[in-house]
């Protein structure tokens, strides 16, 4: 069993193989970030920060094209592209040392890892994100422990 944030373990857009059962949670939001003192903090608009370089974080398999559709759905060019990240202490450490922006989930900017590092940008606009997921093998029932987290991740879910 695991919670996908972004996109999960499908094959392509829609698409759930057949040997997992995916329950929706929430519904997500992406933000922008950048490290504290970015000299764009005080942009509002993603117009502002067309100019920028981005990092992709690769959470999905389309993550470079998901942030090139943000812009083009809001008529403004492609950004440009500096890095591509694995993992929050890949994208911590570019962040911290460039002027580089990513769009991630909110819960990633908010984390106690990335929060005292990193700002989120507050734009005027929101940024949807694919939804959170738990996912688990299907026609497998869950171990005692594992149904009573995912009942404890389902009814924490549903507060938020």
């Amino acid at each position: 069993m695991g919670m996908q944030g972004q996109g999960g373990p499908a094959e392509g857009p829609g698409h759930t193989p057949g040997e997992l059962q995916m329950t929706k949670l929430i519904d997500n939001t992406r933000v922008v970030v950048a490290r504290k003192g970015h000299p764009l903090a005080g942009a509002k608009r993603l117009a502002d920060l067309a100019e920028a370089t981005w990092l992709t974080t690769s959470i999905t398999h389309e993550a470079e094209d998901e942030l090139h559709a943000v812009f083009e759905k809001r008529g403004l060019p492609k950004p440009s592209l500096g890095g591509q990240a694995q993992s929050a202490l890949s994208i911590l450490t570019l962040m911290l040392n460039s002027d580089m922006l990513a769009m991630m989930p909110v819960q990633w900017a908010n984390s106690p890892l990335m929060k005292d590092w990193l700002d989120q940008m507050e734009l005027d606009e929101s940024f949807a994100a694919p939804p959170l997921m738990l996912v688990h093998k299907a026609g497998l029932g869950l171990t005692p422990a594992g149904e009573h987290f995912a009942a404890l991740v389902q009814r924490v879910t549903q507060t938020v």
